[in-house]
């Protein structure tokens, strides 16, 4: 949080609707034009993916947020402004995980009920295996009664680093968890990426715009200020 920059995306909006969110970086142009945030746009749309280029801060972003609304239900920070799920409980799956575990071939053998099943269930293992690297396994009934309910932040990060023969399976599987009614989903991939078996129905899809250059000496110096404040310099 010290030293983080908020991420625009390429999409314009008006100077009435930039105002009404706090936390923003809108950079004035010489026509006075403002663009949407990232924060901005995971408020306004409940299913939505993030394209950027490679280390453009797509995952720094998903992961901020996601930890943000944590924070807000543990009753350590305030909500977003503008996100009007705060209740909801994020839960991040790392897509290439996900992918390692995936078999097109065996999965094309098997009748779509079955074939959706064993989706589900992949999913379902990659968040127990996930919790239990993290030492929190006992939770995951909970999060997982949590998920079928619906109320939760469905955070899935890197489709970009999915294989393309994977793609598919993986599209699939976040249509059926959409199944279980879930609340907000956000999903991160690159542009170059995002085409074909990626490209997800009923998503809305928003592009990073790179730091511009007083977005890139705010940064330098809050690193650098937060180096000193640690006594790292």
């Amino acid at each position: 949080d010290d030293i983080y920059i908020d991420l625009e995306t390429k999409t314009e909006t008006t100077r009435e609707e930039a105002d009404k969110f706090i936390y923003k970086s809108f950079i004035r142009s010489m026509n006075d034009q403002r663009y949407i945030t990232a924060l901005q746009a995971a408020c306004q749309e409940p299913f939505m993916v993030l394209l950027g280029d490679p280390g453009s801060g797509k995952s720094t972003f998903v992961r901020r947020l996601a930890g943000w609304l944590a924070a807000a239900q543990l009753k350590e920070a305030e909500p977003p402004v503008g996100f009007n799920d705060a209740d909801l409980l994020p839960v991040l799956i790392q897509l290439r995980d996900l992918a390692a575990r995936l078999d097109p071939v065996a999965l094309d053998a098997m009748p779509g009920d079955k074939r959706a099943r064993v989706l589900e269930q992949t999913a379902a293992q990659q968040i127990k295996d996930d919790l239990e690297t993290l030492g929190v396994k006992e939770f995951y009934n909970s999060l997982m009664e949590t998920l079928q309910s619906g109320n939760c932040f469905l955070v899935l990060d890197g489709l970009d680093e999915v294989p393309e023969a994977k793609r598919a399976c993986v599209r699939e599987t976040v249509m059926v968890l959409l199944q279980q009614r879930i609340s907000r989903v956000i999903v991160t991939c690159s542009m170059r990426s995002y085409n074909g078996a990626a490209v997800l129905q009923r998503f809305k899809d928003y592009t990073l715009k790179p730091f511009n250059g007083e977005q890139i000496k705010k940064f330098i110096n809050n690193r650098y200020a937060l180096k000193v404040r640690n006594r790292q310099l």
